[in-house]
């Protein structure tokens, strides 16, 4: 270790004057603030409602919200028993398991059929059992094709 620090002082001597640049930078005996980074925050377009009982599908709950970030628009799952104000002009589409929506009567209250079926005027697309969902390939591909067909904006 001392002969590669010598030989590098060696070096320097040789070949620069002190008031040369070196050509690497030496690291700063000050620890220098970073500039506060504005961080851009996604706003989800398409959200997938849950709530604590359907605790043990948040596994595929949140690897089926990220396939949806990556290949449409930022999404993001809401937990309805803990977030009661999730609508957002942003919106473009909500998700959510059939049982959960037959459960709560607020929901049902929203929800309006038709060709897309809407809640809160935003359209929706039901889950079929998250059971069946996490079991079948079958399911999950009708699921990508339902989401494919809403023609998200990008």
């Amino acid at each position: 270790m001392d002969t590669l620090l010598s030989s590098l002082i060696t070096y320097l001597q040789e070949n620069y004057r002190p008031t040369d640049t070196l050509p690497f930078t030496l690291p700063s005996p000050v620890k220098k603030e970073k500039p506060l980074e504005k961080v851009e925050k996604k706003i989800p377009r398409i959200l997938l409602l849950t709530h604590p009982r359907e605790k043990g599908y948040l596994s595929l709950l949140t690897s089926l919200a990220s396939a949806i970030e990556t290949t449409f628009a930022p999404c993001a799952i809401v937990d309805i028993q803990e977030e009661t104000n999730f609508i957002t002009p942003s919106l473009a589409l909500l998700l959510l398991s059939k049982t959960l929506f037959f459960q709560s009567p607020h929901l049902l209250s929203a929800y309006h059929r038709g060709t897309p079926p809407t809640l809160f005027n935003i359209p929706l697309i039901l889950l079929s059992d998250l059971a069946l969902l996490s079991a079948q390939k079958e399911e999950k591909k009708n699921l990508w094709n339902q989401i494919k067909a809403c023609n998200l904006p990008q």
